[in-house]
């Protein structure tokens, strides 16, 4: 695909065999995507139906196959900052050259809907440090910056953050892309 278009495909299909990440590579696809969500010391609190150690072996296959790999996670979700380290430095070590960043985005009738939402201080705070902890790999902003101020994102992008996803993120609505590419312009960067 990529030799045709420019295309690079990254697909994000959770917990796989080493067969089924033949066949995908086999397909042509040559990034996975897996999140961490969350610190191993959290996790269990989050998720009852795996392990994180089910997600590093995946992660860790995938790797071992030839695949670039992104994985990330959640931030805001009651952790505390050390968990938020603790989840780049985990990332870093499994290899990832991109470390996607979500900010909960609390929503109605699922069991984080009660959650506090962290402050604009806090999240910039949590990406310079991440950034210390993972200074080869690209913080990618994804899901939940919408809600995010101009200025904040703007500090976020200068002091750490050096990717972003753009549009829709699976649950929540995404930031307008060309809101996105003016204030990317607007803060030096180009497209």
């Amino acid at each position: 695909m990529s030799e045709q278009g420019g295309v690079e495909l990254c697909e994000s299909m959770g917990l796989l065999s080493r067969e089924q990440l033949r066949q995908l590579w086999g397909s042509g696809v040559r990034k996975y995507h897996c999140n961490l969500e969350r610190s191993p010391s959290y996790f269990a609190t989050l998720c009852t139906t795996h392990t994180i150690q089910d997600k590093l072996a995946t992660i860790r296959t995938a790797k071992e196959m030839g695949f670039t790999i992104c994985c990330g996670g959640i931030i805001g979700m009651g952790e505390t900052m050390r968990d938020r380290l603790e989840l780049a430095a985990m990332a870093r070590e499994a290899g990832a050259s991109s470390i996607p960043v979500n900010i909960l985005q609390p929503i109605k009738g699922t069991p984080l809907q009660n959650v506090k939402k962290i402050s604009e201080d806090e999240i910039e705070r949590s990406v310079a440090l991440m950034r210390f902890i993972a200074p080869k790999c690209t913080l990618h902003f994804a899901g939940g910056r919408a809600r995010l101020s101009r200025q904040a994102t703007a500090r976020i992008l200068r002091g750490g953050m050096n990717g972003a996803l753009v549009g829709d993120m699976l649950t929540t609505v995404g930031n307008n892309v060309d809101d996105d590419f003016k204030l990317f312009k607007s803060i030096g960067y180009e497209k």
